[in-house]
């Protein structure tokens, strides 16, 4: 997976990011793994994702 594994920091962030419109409960996951990142950008889209999806979550949630 390019987001665990890709040199590039800019392909993980992309990957991270497609990860986020995925929106399942293994890509949160990964991205709760990725907001550790070396590179803080990627760390930053990772986290910044989840917080995404759990407002999501939350709203979704609120509806019902």
């Amino acid at each position: 997976m390019a987001l665990k594994t890709d040199s590039d920091a800019i392909v993980r962030h992309e990957a991270a990011a497609a990860l986020g419109s995925v929106g399942n409960d293994h890509s949160k996951n990964v991205l709760d793994e990725a907001s550790n990142d070396e590179n803080e950008i990627v760390g930053n889209s990772a986290h910044a994702l989840i917080f995404y999806l759990d407002f999501l979550n939350n709203t979704k949630k609120n509806r019902i």
